[in-house]
């Protein structure tokens, strides 16, 4: 197992970007959502799936859904087979987005602790940004 002090350098901007996200819709919506990927794997012309979860019960579900939905567009599309000069084509792999409602977090948690992990996730990144405006930053990319 390999364990390092700094792991900065092996997080994507893409990773960054979806991570961003969650916290986002946490802090707008007080809503725990979670996501994974699966592929891809241009060989086996397998695209990119983002697939988000968003829990039925919260009182702003549908909001979430359509935040997040406006959030991924964007990223969304088609792969395709392209002629690569050589007689044979190659696989720019697509992104595929999904968004499921589902039990939540309380599937494994109680609500008292999803509550309060809500709560922690905010508070640290509030200060955290807090600390980034410190230092004398004022714009998020």
């Amino acid at each position: 197992m390999n364990i390092t002090d700094d792991g900065d350098n092996f997080i994507s901007t893409h990773d960054r970007q979806m991570w961003s996200l969650v916290y986002d819709v946490l802090i707008r919506y007080e809503c725990p959502v979670t996501f994974k990927e699966f592929g891809p794997n241009a060989p086996r012309g397998i695209d990119l799936y983002l697939t988000f979860f968003v829990p039925k019960d919260h009182d702003r579900c549908d909001e979430v859904i359509q935040y997040l939905k406006r959030e991924l567009e964007p990223l969304e599309r088609k792969g395709e087979y392209v002629p690569n000069g050589t007689g044979q084509e190659d696989y720019y792999w697509g992104t595929v987005c999904q968004i499921h409602k589902y039990s939540g977090p309380d599937i494994y948690i109680d609500q008292i602790t999803s509550h309060v992990m809500a709560e922690q996730y905010s508070k640290y990144l509030h200060d955290k940004i807090r600390e980034w405006r410190a230092k004398g930053n004022s714009q998020v990319n």
